[in-house]
């Protein structure tokens, strides 16, 4: 069976080189992550601002998104760990 096969085979150990290629990936990826959220953080900013006066229940919404984008955006003190 596939299933007993696939939990029966030995891994090979990862090489010094594959972990560092896999970590420098892995922090490349994570600031690409940071620079999606931080422009998603700065638009909800705006249009909180843009929506402050009219329509406060847009405006609360739009905070309360930034507000979510901001706890995800934390992920730079993993990044300073991993560097």
């Amino acid at each position: 069976m596939e299933l007993f096969r696939r939990a029966l085979t030995v891994e090979k150990p990862e090489t010094r080189e594959e972990a560092v290629a896999r970590l420098r990936d892995t922090v490349e990826r994570m600031k690409a992550r940071q620079a999606v959220l931080e422009a998603k953080v700065n638009a909800e900013a705006q249009n909180a601002r843009q929506n402050w006066r009219r329509d406060k229940r847009t405006a609360l919404a739009a905070l309360k998104r930034r507000r979510s984008y901001q706890v995800l955006r934390s992920t730079h003190l993993v990044l300073q760990q991993l560097d």
